[in-house]
C-alpha cells in the first residue's frame, strides 16, 4: 500500500542509512483522471455521485491487483505539434505541459476503458459516441502508438476536452520504488451514461463505480485495496457530498502543483542493522506500529513546512487510518518559499 510514499524519517539510524543509500531514478511524468458521475444519493452519507477505479491486473509490476483511477506515461505524440490544429484556442488555459499531461490522462483512459472523453469540432457539449468495434480497434491502436490517438481525433474530426479536465492533486512516488512517477491528478465530472466503460485492456481486470466513503468502508474492512493516492483524493471526495460542491472546489481552491510526498515518522522502532526497507517491510511495520505520514503543509514536514501548529497528516497503525488536515493551509505559498 505504501508504494508512493516519501521520504521517510525513523528514529532509527540504521533506517535513515538504509533509505540515504537508495539512489532516486527520476520519475517519470504521467496523468490521471478521477471521473464522477451523477448517481442516486446514497442515503447513509448523502453522496450524489460516484467515482470509477480500476482493478489493476494481478501481473502488473505497480500497484497489483489495487484500484486506481485510470491513467498512464506521457507520451512524445501527447505533445505533437499537431494538437494545436485540433484543440479550442481556449484549452491552453496552462502551459503546454500541463495539456499535454490532460491529453494523456485521457488517451490512457480510452485506451483502458474505451471511455472517449472527446468532443466534436464545432459548437456542441456532448462527448463523441464510438461504436463497439471502433472501440476495439481503436483502443488496440493507440495503446499500440499512442499517435494513432491523435489520428484517431482527426479521423473523427474532435478534440480531447482537455477544457472539462480540471486539475485536482499531484502525487510523486518515492525515493525507494524502483519505478517512480510525478502524477498530475485531473477531475472529470462526466453527464449521464457518458463514461460507461466498454472494455478493460491488459492493465485492468475490472471496474467499480463507487461512492467515495463506500470506498474508504470497503478499503477498512479489506474488501478492497487502494493505492494511497486514491485513498487520499477519495478521502477528500467524501467530504464534498454534492456536486455542486466539489465545483465549488474546483472554482474557487488555487491549485496544487507542489508534490505530495509525505515525511514519516515511526516513534520507538528497533530494528537490526541488517533489515532491509521496502515498502512490504514498511506496510508490516505498521501493522504493529503507529506510523504517522506527515504531509505538505504540516508544521513538521522538512520542504514543505506550514505555519507553527498546522496540521496536514495521517495517523496509520493496527487500528487503521487517523486523517488530520488544516483546511487554511495556502498550497501556492508553501510552493513559493519551499526548503527544497
Amino acid at each position: 500500500m505504501l508504494f508512493w510514499f516519501g521520504r521517510v524519517a525513523l528514529r532509527s539510524t540504521c533506517l535513515v542509512r538504509c533509505f540515504s543509500s537508495i539512489a532516486m531514478p527520476p520519475p517519470k511524468l504521467s496523468a490521471t483522471v478521477i471521473i464522477l458521475r451523477r448517481h442516486t444519493p446514497c442515503s447513509e452519507h448523502n453522496e450524489e455521485y460516484k467515482v470509477l477505479l480500476m482493478k489493476r491486473a494481478a501481473k502488473m509490476r505497480v500497484g497489483a491487483n489495487m484500484f486506481v483511477f485510470p491513467g498512464g506515461v506521457l507520451d512524445p505524440a501527447d505533445s505533437h505539434s499537431r494538437w494545436k490544429a485540433l484543440l479550442p484556442q481556449n484549452a491552453h488555459v496552462e502551459d503546454e505541459a500541463l495539456t499535454a499531461l490532460r491529453i494523456t490522462a485521457i488517451r490512457e483512459t480510452f485506451e483502458e476503458t474505451g471511455v472517449f472523453l472527446s468532443k466534436p469540432n464545432g459548437p456542441s457539449d456532448h462527448l463523441v459516441q464510438l461504436t463497439e468495434d471502433e472501440i476495439a480497434t481503436w483502443t488496440a491502436r493507440s495503446s499500440a502508438d499512442a499517435v494513432n490517438f491523435l489520428e484517431l481525433c482527426e479521423t473523427k474530426q474532435c478534440h480531447p476536452d482537455v477544457g472539462h479536465l480540471k486539475h485536482w492533486i499531484r502525487f510523486v512516488t518515492p525515493v525507494f520504488e524502483s519505478r517512480r512517477f510525478d502524477t498530475e491528478f485531473f477531475l472529470y465530472i462526466a453527464k449521464g451514461e457518458e463514461a460507461s466503460v466498454i472494455k478493460h485492456n491488459a492493465e485492468s481486470s475490472q471496474h467499480r463505480w463507487v461512492y467515495p466513503h463506500q470506498a474508504l468502508e470497503l478499503f477498512a474492512r479489506k474488501k478492497l485495496f487502494l493505492a494511497p493516492p486514491q485513498w487520499y483524493i477519495l478521502k477528500e471526495l467524501s467530504l464534498l457530498p454534492k456536486l455542486t460542491e466539489v465545483e465549488a472546489t474546483l472554482r474557487h481552491r488555487p491549485p496544487r502543483h507542489i508534490p505530495f510526498q509525505p515525511h514519516f515518522v515511526v516513534p520507538d522502532l528497533k530494528v537490526d542493522e541488517n533489515t532491509k526497507i521496502t515498502p512490504e517491510t514498511l506496510m508490516s511495520l505498521a501493522s504493529e506500529h503507529m506510523l504517522t505520514g506527515i504531509l505538505p503543509g504540516d508544521a513538521q514536514h522538512p520542504q514543505f513546512a506550514g505555519p507553527p501548529q498546522s496540521k496536514h497528516r495521517f495517523t496509520w497503525g493496527p487500528t487503521g487510518i487517523h486523517f488530520e488536515r488544516d483546511p487554511t493551509i495556502d498550497y501556492q505559498r508553501l510552493g513559493k518559499h519551499s526548503k527544497l
